[in-house]
């Protein structure tokens, strides 16, 4: 008996081991390459190597927008006892500043995916680095080592804008994926964007992290290049500063500035106002966004008023249809009727000058802003001479700019169906013409640069890991007008300002031209007897322009609607500070001496 139970027990024992044998014969032989597998997903893990978004820069370094990292907490239900899911979503809750409501939401949904074994709870977005170590060293002393891995940190880069509001609507804003929406953001987001990259780890029995393998790089992580544009920090604050201020002063709804640089073409400063931080971009209200949003010195169409004048009055100069001293009587042939006051009768239309003046010169037309000279110049142009005109300035395309959005076809009276007498007569004093004020600037440039008419420029480079990538600039698109015109335009333009409907601009010692312009803003049932478009363009020093202005004043409510008064100020300013010149206008001297 005792001899059969020690076979027995051999027997057994060396089944046993048969069996041992055989299944580590089975996993590490025949079923090698997959317990290898296993094990390596089990001891490693691919973890994320952030790369960052490019920054935005202004043309003399100033940063206006990049990346910052912030972390994402959150806690996984299954790793952690009830108990301390509820230390963990208070501690968290208060350490961000989380309301009541908010705390009590949280633990709801922490609860509900303990029961139902679920896996994540976002707590916290936007977290500091800082308060995240707060955090973790507060909870290390609640949470088991078993319990850690269920406290989730991640790294979150997200969008931020140092400067504010300055040049907001260049800039634009990005979405929650970090994809450009808006401005420099969304034109520029192939360059911008980033690729993460990915790396191996390897780690302990309880799945913590506890070295990364050296060398082992999935995937390199690829930053997007940092963007430099053209504008300048100190130009565009003070752009920013005074549209405001102006828009403020005259009661209006809203305003538009461009600064350029002539010889160029690039934008130094450009601003809308309202404006908007585009680092709250999403906490605006719906209908408040909306108003704030636009870029409009690109994205809206106007029928502009006289500041077209001058483009008509240089490519009259241009093909000699007039010299700059020539009597506007003697242009005077059917179907105009006029006796050199200030009406005049075309066919059955009344067009009527704001003053009278007599032995009205070309120069004169342009100097006071003849509505019925520049009638008179449309009908010599002729239906076919205001499409050449439109052609030559680039009225007819849009510019090209590295932005979102520009405007492209005019939504009004097609020049198609143009009447041959009426439609050349409006269009010569800025009305059945949709323009934007971008593609007033750059045309506005071309008179008093000589001629050439430029492609704007707002992007000056793209830098990464010591790559630069210039933009050309002083890309020229045509020839506009001979520099013999564009010399005296210049010349005729400084007469504005000294002694025509800018007269009040005028700055002692310091020389400077311009247009003025005023229109009405139609609606769809014709045009209003309220709403005005006040508008200045101006370009400074006089005798060798250095940069040029268009500034455009929606629905002034104050006491003037014109040009001259609203929107020249505004650029006047402008060019005082810019040039730091002590003098002021001759109209912020009568209204200093109005105000005390």
């Amino acid at each position: 008996m005792q001899r059969m139970r020690l076979v027995c027990v051999a027997v057994v024992f060396t089944l046993f081991l048969a069996g041992l044998v055989g299944r580590l014969f089975f996993i590490q032989v025949l079923q090698h390459e997959k317990y290898a597998r296993s094990a390596k997903r089990m001891r490693s893990a691919s973890e994320p190597v952030p790369a960052y978004r490019g920054d935005v820069h202004s043309q003399d370094g100033v940063l206006l927008s990049r990346d910052v990292v912030d972390y994402e907490i959150g806690v996984d239900p299954r790793f952690i006892s009830t108990e301390n899911l509820k230390v963990c979503v208070r501690l968290v809750c208060e350490a961000t500043g989380k309301s009541a409501e908010f705390r009590r939401d949280r633990l709801r949904a922490v609860l509900f995916k303990k029961e139902k074994g679920g896996e994540y709870v976002r707590l916290a977005t936007e977290v500091p680095q800082t308060l995240v170590k707060e955090v973790e060293g507060a909870l290390a002393r609640v949470l088991s080592s078993a319990e850690e891995k269920g406290f989730v940190v991640e790294p979150r880069p997200r969008r931020a804008y140092p400067r504010g509001t300055l040049a907001s609507h260049l800039i634009g804003v990005t979405d929650a994926d970090a994809r450009g929406v808006e401005g420099i953001e969304k034109s520029m987001d192939a360059y911008l964007s980033r690729r993460d990259g990915f790396r191996e780890v390897l780690k302990d029995a309880r799945q913590r992290t506890r070295i990364f393998k050296v060398g082992n790089l999935d995937v390199t992580p690829v930053g997007g290049y940092d963007i430099y544009l053209t504008i300048q920090s100190r130009l565009q604050a003070i752009v920013e500063e005074e549209l405001e201020a102006g828009v403020r002063r005259e009661r209006a709804e809203g305003g538009i500035f461009i600064l350029m640089d002539p010889n160029s073409g690039d934008v130094l400063a450009l601003a809308s106002y309202p404006t908007f931080d585009p680092g709250r971009f999403g906490d605006y209200p719906d209908e408040e966004r909306k108003k704030r949003r636009p870029n409009k010195a690109i994205e809206s169409l106007y029928e502009p008023g006289s500041v077209v004048k001058p483009f008509y009055a240089a490519f009259c100069l241009e093909k000699g249809i007039c010299a700059r001293d020539q009597l506007m009587e003697s242009l005077v042939a059917p179907p105009v009727s006029w006796d050199g006051g200030s009406r005049a009768r075309i066919g059955r239309r009344l067009i009527t000058d704001v003053h009278e003046h007599e032995k009205m010169t070309f120069e004169g037309a342009v100097v006071h802003s003849s509505n019925i000279a520049m009638s008179i110049l449309g009908l010599r142009l002729g239906k076919q001479g205001i499409f050449d005109v439109v052609e030559r300035f680039g009225f007819d395309r849009p510019t090209g700019i590295d932005l979102p959005g520009e405007a492209n076809k005019a939504p009004w009276t097609p020049p198609s169906v143009w009447h041959p007498l009426y439609s050349p007569v409006s269009a010569s004093f800025g009305y059945e013409i949709m323009l934007s004020p971008l593609q007033i600037c750059r045309a506005f440039a071309a008179v008093v640069n000589g001629g050439r008419l430029f492609k704007p420029r707002i992007v000056d480079r793209l830098v990464r890991d010591g790559e630069v990538r210039r933009i050309p600039s002083g890309e020229i698109e045509c020839q506009a007008i001979s520099p013999e015109t564009s010399r005296q335009m210049r010349e005729i333009l400084r007469l504005v300002v000294e002694e025509g409907t800018a007269k009040w601009l005028k700055i002692d010692g310091f020389e400077f031209g311009g247009k003025t312009g005023t229109s009405n803003l139609a609606k769809k049932s014709g045009y209003t007897k309220e709403d005005y478009l006040a508008s200045f363009e101006g370009f400074a020093p006089a005798e060798n322009p250095e940069v040029v202005a268009v500034c455009m004043v929606e629905k002034p409510r104050g006491k003037s609607i014109y040009g001259g008064i609203v929107a020249g100020p505004i650029v006047a300013e402008v060019f005082r500070r810019i040039f730091k010149v002590a003098n002021e206008t001759k109209l912020a001297l009568v209204r200093k001496v109005a105000s005390n």
